[in-house]
């Protein structure tokens, strides 16, 4: 504001200056610090959810056999991946998005009272509706996600399920292989030719009939 009102129409040249390099270094510090909290802020969120994993891990294999015959290997691997995600998420941006939210509506207010303490105090009344507003849609969106970790749970045991019959024709498969490798009979032989000469020369094809 004094710049706008004093330092611009007076041309104080030497002031812009002085304030146009404290500008700058307040930004790089912003750089410095917005660089230092996302990556030591992801560091400690990959480290407790490392931590986190491992003790549930340990956990689940103390578990008896009932365990896993009432729950789906989907739905325990549901938990072990995306809900130990959303806390780790939770546990290194939380706090930080606490503190910095605090820091800001504490010094925007007190700022704006300086300025202009009526309109302060119409903006800030909106505070309550948009914390209203927020706890409301924080409802729909926690039955939405548990919806979603429900259905990412039966998608991975659908897998789990495909993958496993997949292993098992395979297994069939190749055990029907070495059957034919170990007993082979004409029929098998004259497949296996015919196979052969295809990839070769398939017109050779025609001259073994």
């Amino acid at each position: 504001r004094n710049i706008m009102n004093d330092y611009v129409p007076n041309e104080n040249l030497r002031l812009l200056i002085v304030w146009a390099i404290v500008l700058a270094l307040v930004y790089a510090l912003k750089i410095l610090l917005t660089y230092i909290v996302g990556y030591w802020g992801h560091v400690i969120g990959v480290r407790i959810q490392g931590d986190m994993r491992r003790d549930l891990f340990r956990h689940i294999e103390r578990q008896p056999f009932s365990f896993f015959d009432e729950n789906k290997t989907g739905s325990i691997m549901s938990r072990l991946v995306n809900d130990l995600f959303e806390v780790s998420e939770l546990a290194h941006h939380g706090p930080e998005n606490l503190l910095i939210s605090t820091v800001m509506i504490i010094f925007s207010f007190t700022y704006l009272l300086t300025i202009d303490p009526f309109l302060t105090l119409i903006v800030f009344a909106c505070v309550p509706i948009l914390v209203l507003v927020t706890m409301y849609t924080r409802k729909a969106m926690r039955k939405a996600g548990i919806k979603l970790r429900d259905k990412a749970a039966v998608a991975a045991w659908y897998a789990e399920q495909a993958i496993k019959a997949e292993e098992a024709r395979l297994a069939a498969e190749e055990q029907a292989r070495l059957d034919r490798l170990a007993n082979p009979t004409a029929e098998d032989l004259l497949k296996d030719i015919r196979s052969l000469l295809q990839r070769l020369a398939p017109e050779d094809e025609a001259k073994i009939e």
